[in-house]
């Protein structure tokens, strides 16, 4: 094994949380001679070829962490729709930035809600968690209206139980009549399991919002 460059590592992240480098998809080509391990498995190999270095190198960095593609989150995000419009009917989206600004979006809009704030907010510098740092707070009448509080994943839960705490009225008199919680990722060990989500998984997560088109972690 060769040492990694920083540069080539950056890209391998930026590579590995594209489509066109995850088997079963983009212009895979395995799959037509069934040796495809599956679907949203990382190509290590094209990657390889890709950056001129051993594919061990690849495997080495890439498998510490699951990746997500923009198509995987969208996926996710219309499933995870149909599963609130079937049992809860929300009239207000809380978004808790600025990882839950996408699932937030596409959520409303599916759902047809157009009573949408947001909270922002941040508690990891990188890949370290740190104490959870509330930049602005939204700003819109919730009284009686029943709301859907949205954030990627659910980690430690933390930052969901903070919001939903604040909306009960532990700061704000916000008086909604009701608040479920909807992320596209649970983790396997958080303390606050969402009423609603699309997938439970194990391990760091790697969502594409937080890789720039350079590779570096947001």
């Amino acid at each position: 094994m060769t040492k990694t460059t920083d540069d080539q590592i950056k890209q391998m992240r930026k590579l590995a949380s594209t489509q066109e480098y995850q088997h079963g998809k983009g212009n895979c080509k395995c799959r037509s001679v069934g040796m495809c391990p599956g679907e949203g498995s990382i190509n290590y190999l094209k990657i390889a070829n890709k950056l001129g270095i051993d594919d061990d190198d690849v495997k080495k960095e890439v498998s510490k962490y699951k990746w997500l593609s923009w198509e995987d989150a969208a996926s996710y995000c219309s499933g995870l729709a149909k599963k609130i419009d079937s049992d809860y009917h929300p009239n207000a989206i809380i978004g808790i930035g600025l990882g839950g600004n996408f699932i937030t979006q596409l959520v409303a809009k599916k759902l047809g809600i157009k009573h949408v704030g947001m909270y922002n907010m941040h508690s990891y510098d990188g890949m370290n968690r740190g104490k959870i740092k509330v930049v602005s707070r939204p700003k819109i009448d919730l009284k009686g209206r029943r709301v859907l509080v949205t954030d990627d994943i659910s980690d430690s839960g933390a930052s969901l139980k903070l919001v939903v705490k604040e909306l009960v009225g532990y700061r704000y008199k916000v008086n909604p009549k009701n608040i479920r919680t909807a992320t596209i990722v649970c983790s396997e060990h958080t303390n606050f399991v969402p009423d609603y989500y699309a997938r439970k998984i194990k391990g760091w997560i790697v969502f594409p919002w937080e890789v720039d088109e350079k590779g570096y972690w947001d």
